[in-house]
């Protein structure tokens, strides 16, 4: 299981964050200022960082100078969430070597997408990026037999019709379960359905009834 780390000295966003990774099927970990944050950093080895900008003690651009530096952790992917939307600054971000710089507020489908992305880059070949995790199991029991099935069908690369075909239902009512699955597991976007099940196709296909 990927491990993030949430360096965030706004609660509430830290919160979400979390919530929304961990439905993923992240592990999380979190700082709310950049002396714990770095401190966390050199004890977890994350496989990700999430940082603000402005933090308490330290902020994000010395911690991200700090990581690039550090020989074992230099290659960690690191990911700026800031409200500062200044292109000169956010320029000088990529610089100094962030792998990408979200702006707030931000969509968490965006920040997901961004986080999938970098993981996957960094993830060994052969290797699920996402392994079965208790968060996993809980997200998959939320669903209903027939939308455990549908979301199956689609992490199969099968359509919404070819889906109805198979399980004999109406093509409206195959659409309405994917609906249905978009809002348990809180995902947004016109393929975002498609999107989760293609990334996690290897653990559905193995999570159990």
């Amino acid at each position: 299981m990927a491990k993030i780390l949430i360096i965030e000295d706004e609660k509430a966003i830290c919160d979400n964050l979390e919530q929304m990774l961990i439905l993923h099927g992240y592990s999380v970990a979190k700082a709310n200022n950049g002396p714990d944050g770095w401190l966390t950093i050199q004890r977890t080895h994350p496989d990700l960082i999430l940082c603000d900008i402005k933090l308490p003690g330290m902020d994000g651009r010395a911690i991200l100078e700090k990581l690039r530096a550090h020989g074992s952790l230099s290659h960690t992917p690191f990911i700026f969430i800031s409200a500062i939307i200044d292109r000169e600054e956010i320029r000088n971000g990529m610089n100094m070597g962030a792998d990408d710089y979200i702006t707030k507020p931000f969509h968490l489908k965006d920040v997901i997408g961004s986080v999938q992305a970098r993981i996957s880059r960094f993830q060994p070949i052969g290797k699920p990026a996402l392994k079965q995790s208790a968060s996993m199991q809980s997200a998959w029991n939320s669903l209903s037999a027939s939308q455990k099935k549908v979301l199956r069908l689609v992490a199969m690369g099968l359509s919404t019709k070819e889906i109805a075909d198979k399980l004999c239902i109406s093509p409206k009512t195959a659409e309405n379960h994917r609906c249905s699955i978009a809002d348990k597991l809180m995902l947004s976007g016109p393929n975002a359905v498609l999107n989760y099940a293609l990334t996690h196709r290897d653990v559905l296909l193995a999570l159990p009834d």
